[in-house]
């Protein structure tokens, strides 16, 4: 889905949701080849995209003697070592990759060391590191314009890996640095080799965060509350919408300072994969600065690794 079908599904062009609708929007690539095991599926994307070359595998694809200097990586997590690795054998640029790297921790490492020593780039997608609205609020925390967080909790579901690896790359752009404290618990509402984890994380400014756990299965929940010294900032819908309430004196009470209604504003995660492809544009052509490059996707990789292998305080 997230190499073409969440754009084929959501026909309408106004938003950008895959690899295939953010290279198409960005008008400098030009999709030349794909590779889907599955006939019937591989048929649909060439049909909708207008590829000319489809294979079954990568191997396949190398063997026609296909020429291409940028690839995506949309395949399932376990078999993404092999697809990088076999892209560096080619004379491939650049891996738009999706998250995380890999299952391994150290292999993410060797692969990223790989591409290092390549000059290739690699390009993870936890995409609201792209997001306008995100790199706006990070900025204004660095700056001190809600003066300090004081505290924040998470609330996700669907996997530690799969899902909270979001949840800390965002609190990573927006906080900085993070310690793991401890582990709380876990749930079971995903895939079973990745798990579901509560546990307490803390800034470099000593501020708690917690990152709570509901069911995928009842309801899919992405949110990021955090309380500052001049107000609270929500981040709901999945990253879809940012909420900011300045803080002011109560008309009610007006000994007690509470937060306001504020605003609620749209942000830019639905088209934030054009802006990562935009992003990789300029990296191949100016040497600019990849936002989620190798090194940030590993640090997150690193927390989550943390998290799982922590103590927890209510399991046996």
């Amino acid at each position: 889905m997230i190499a073409g079908g969440y754009d084929e599904v959501h026909s309408d062009g106004g938003t950008v949701l895959s690899h295939a609708g953010a290279y198409r929007r960005s008008g400098c690539f030009e999709i030349v080849g794909c590779v889907e095991p599955d006939a019937t599926r591989r048929k649909e994307f060439m049909e909708y995209w207008k590829v000319d070359r489809g294979f079954s595998s990568i191997d396949e694809a190398l063997s026609d003697g296909i020429a291409f200097e940028v690839a995506s990586v949309c395949s399932p997590t376990a078999d993404h070592p092999t697809s990088l690795r076999k892209l560096l054998t080619t004379s491939v640029r650049a891996v738009f990759c999706e998250k995380p790297i890999c299952e391994s921790l150290q292999e993410a490492v060797e692969l990223a060391d790989a591409y290092r020593k390549q000059n290739r780039i690699l390009v993870v997608n936890y995409r609201r590191q792209w997001d306008p609205s995100m790199i706006r609020l990070a900025q204004d925390l660095k700056s001190g314009r809600w003066g300090k967080v004081l505290a924040g909790s998470v609330f996700y579901g669907k996997g530690l890996r799969h899902s909270a690896s979001h949840i800390v790359d965002l609190l990573t752009l927006l906080l900085g640095p993070l310690e793991v404290c401890g582990r709380l618990g876990r749930r079971g509402d995903f895939v079973q080799s990745d798990p579901s984890h509560e546990a307490v994380l803390r800034t470099a400014d000593g501020a708690s965060v917690v990152l709570l756990v509901g069911d995928d299965r009842a309801v899919s929940v992405f949110e990021v509350h955090l309380v500052t010294e001049k107000g609270l900032i929500d981040i709901e819908d999945s990253g879809h919408v940012l909420r900011v309430r300045p803080s002011r004196r109560d008309p009610r009470y007006p000994s007690h300072v509470t937060p306001s209604k504020g605003e609620r504003i749209k942000t830019g995660l639905e088209d934030s994969i054009f802006f990562a492809v935009e992003n990789l544009r300029e990296a191949l052509g100016t040497g600019a600065t990849i936002r989620s490059g190798a090194e940030s996707a590993i640090a997150t990789m690193s927390i989550c690794e943390q998290i799982a292998l922590s103590p927890s305080y209510y399991e046996s």
